[in-house]
């Protein structure tokens, strides 16, 4: 425990037609690589991928990076797309951006004092692995005084100290319709962390995620504003603390939390499959979301949980 103490301390002070699904992608075409490094802003064009980030990227303050749908990146060993001004990587479902290893990982998106405001809509983050001794340790997408909104994006596979998909911190976080699934902290958060943040966290699944420590699947800490709905939360494991919503410098009180699918042990029908998170044909999380008709789902009917419901569930 006085490590994971520690450590916060240092966190403050510091198919023929391709569709976006939670099981995979079709590997990027023959086309040998674009290789790219250091500062970048401006577009991204698609046309010129997939790239090989041979060195860190830096988006500097002021200026924005837009990604154009379809691109693919490749980042080698420990390389980073660090945003001090603003991202823009927005996909479609059917053309999504995907930001992954060349090799065996890579550093991940690090959001740092950011001037605007950045977007991931349509995006697979996956292979992101921050080493325990790392000086930052926050997760595959770390959001640090600043601000993201996240859509359609795909967290899978990555591992970092405190939250192995994404990480805020002082942070300014939307997050809707997105799937968090096998990612790993080995310290906080295996799937989202965030730390003296104001967040919204709507129609999101967190699947199979895993922390070492505390908190499995959101863990939310000295929270400043949240609201957390229509998720799902299943079969996410961590050693101490809830391994569903996580609240620690805090309390429970200090967050709205509703229509969340929380229930412990297993459930054949939740979803299609463990590839396919949609749900499945009777499964306990349609129309189980909130009644509101701001959050019905795309057909007009109550709102399912999990990342394929509610306004931004048809993808």
């Amino acid at each position: 425990m006085w490590k994971i103490c520690t450590l916060l301390l240092l966190l403050l002070g510091g198919c023929s037609e391709r569709h976006i699904t939670d099981g995979g992608f079709p590997p990027p075409g023959e086309a040998p690589p674009t290789e790219i490094q250091g500062e970048r802003f401006g577009i991204l064009p698609a046309e010129d991928s997939p790239y090989k980030v041979v060195g860190d990227l830096r988006v500097p303050s002021g200026k924005q990076l837009s990604i154009q749908a379809g691109t693919v990146l490749l980042f080698g060993e420990g390389r980073r797309l660090v945003v001090n001004g603003a991202l823009q990587a927005v996909g479609t479902a059917t053309d999504p951006i995907t930001f992954r290893a060349a090799e065996n990982s890579w550093g991940g998106i690090h959001l740092i004092e950011a001037t605007g405001l950045s977007t991931l809509r349509f995006c697979v983050i996956e292979g992101v692995h921050i080493p325990d001794d790392d000086t930052v340790g926050i997760g595959a997408v770390e959001v640090k005084d600043a601000s993201l909104e996240c859509f359609n994006t795909i967290f899978r596979h990555n591992r970092a100290i405190f939250g192995g998909g994404l990480g805020g911190v002082r942070a300014t976080l939307r997050v809707n319709n997105c799937i968090f699934r096998e990612n790993r902290a080995t310290t906080i958060g295996g799937g989202l962390f965030a730390l003296q943040s104001h967040t919204r966290i709507i129609n999101n699944t967190f699947y199979r995620n895993l922390s070492d420590n505390i908190g499995g699947g959101l863990t939310l800490g000295d929270i400043r504003s949240a609201d957390v709905q229509n998720n799902i939360f299943y079969l996410n494991t961590g050693g101490l603390g809830d391994p569903r919503i996580h609240i620690f410098q805090g309390s429970p009180s200090d967050m709205n939390s509703q229509f969340n699918f929380t229930e412990l042990g297993t459930f054949s029908n939740l979803f299609v499959s463990d590839a396919d998170l949609h749900l499945g044909l009777n499964s306990p999380a349609r129309d189980a979301g909130n009644p509101d008709p701001a959050f019905n789902d795309p057909d007009g009917t109550r709102n399912d949980q999990g990342a394929y419901g509610g306004p931004g569930g048809n993808w």
